[in-house]
């Protein structure tokens, strides 16, 4: 029976024991509480970190599709880029080419000009010696009109000479000259009379 007595539980224990109890509820209460809050406040950083997940998908597929449409700018600007470096040496090409026919024109202009420079030079030679031969002593070449039909000893000559004569010097030819048609005209009526 001594263990009964060991066993004997005073109200002051009960009532110790209780108290310790109601403690312990309370504690656990208050735990409880405590996990609730700090569950609750869990799942509203689940959801806030869902959402930033989310955020950062929608944030990457933005950058992704950035990405590629930067990657075909590029590609595109690489191809305008290699375009108009052909166009731009197909215009060179076609600018030598203007050049060179450029070139060809004025080489030829330059040989034509020098070509005419000399054809001039000796148009102005002949000139200047047919004025040396047509003048002589300030009388005009057609002033001594006798050798106009020197040699001629006969009506029939004088006729051919004199018609040779009006072709040659008729106003309508490119040698014409009228004061050279009239000259003509007095020696032959002069010689015709005295033949």
């Amino acid at each position: 029976m001594d263990i009964a007595k060991d066993l004997v539980v005073t109200v002051d224990d009960l009532n110790s024991i209780k108290f310790w109890l109601m403690q312990e509820i309370k504690k656990l209460e208050a735990e409880r509480d405590e996990f609730e809050t700090e569950e609750i406040e869990f799942e509203i950083e689940k959801d806030e970190f869902q959402q930033k997940v989310e955020e950062f998908e929608a944030e990457k597929k933005s950058f992704e599709e950035e990405k590629k449409g930067l990657i075909e700018a590029l590609k595109n600007k690489e191809e305008k880029a290699d375009l108009d470096k052909k166009t731009l040496a197909y215009e060179q090409s076609l600018m030598e080419k203007k050049f060179a026919i450029l070139q060809n024109g004025f080489d030829e202009l330059n040989k034509d000009r020098q070509e005419f420079e000399r054809a001039k030079e000796a148009f102005n030679a002949e000139k200047a010696a047919f004025s040396r031969c047509s003048v002589r002593g300030g009388k005009n070449a057609y002033d001594d009109s006798s050798l106009l039909f020197h040699g001629v000893d006969n009506l029939l000559a004088l006729k051919k000479r004199y018609k040779d004569l009006v072709k040659i010097y008729h106003p309508d030819n490119l040698a014409g000259d009228v004061e050279a048609v009239q000259i003509i005209n007095e020696e032959y009526q002069i010689l015709r009379e005295a033949l």
